[in-house]
């Protein structure tokens, strides 16, 4: 992977995160193209060549294409802890949260999981290099270096996931918007 996301790599993460999500797929240079208003299909296809590239997109074993461990953040609750760890760590002056302080931050995001399941999902955090736990310090967490590189992009995705949510809880009532067609 690269030194972090480029300024226009964490929207087209989110457009293909939202994709795969609706469709199962990565979208075509041409659809990512559309997508995004960009005139050049070239200039999107490169876009997703830098991606896989840095190893955001990986291929999967039946030839597809996918975000790199798309299903470790796939809870709002989950990018909004890993947001407050990267917090709690930059105040804290060793840089180190311990695994007290995680499970904290864990109920203020709104995490509610047993022992056994809050372990499980700290294990997949370690596991995606979201974080690491340093050999001297068991039991105590630092923020992984994949965490600094994709804060932009976990930040516009806990917006995407906390506002699906909130539209699935409320009964919205659609209004109906006038054709804007010309008349001769």
């Amino acid at each position: 992977m690269g030194y972090g996301l480029r300024k226009e790599q964490p929207r087209t993460l989110l457009v293909i995160w939202r994709h795969l999500g609706r469709w199962g797929r990565v979208p075509t240079a041409r659809e990512l193209a559309a997508i995004l208003r960009i005139t050049h299909e070239q200039t999107a296809y490169m876009r997703i060549r830098r991606l896989r590239k840095d190893g955001y997109l990986v291929q999967r074993e039946d030839g597809t294409w996918t975000i790199n461990d798309v299903e470790v953040v796939d809870q709002p609750e989950t990018a909004q802890l890993l947001l407050l760890a990267q917090d709690q760590c930059g105040r804290n002056p060793t840089g180190k949260l311990t695994h007290e302080e995680l499970l904290q931050l864990a109920k203020k995001a709104g995490i509610t999981l047993s022992a056994d399941e809050t372990g499980a999902l700290i294990a997949k955090l370690l596991g995606a290099q979201y974080l690491t736990e340093p050999e001297q310090w068991p039991q105590h967490y630092k923020i992984g270096p994949r965490l600094h590189k994709e804060h932009e992009f976990l930040t516009l995705l806990a917006a995407e996931l906390t506002s699906k949510k909130r539209k699935r809880g409320a009964q919205t009532r659609r209004r109906r918007v006038p054709s804007r067609r010309r008349r001769p």
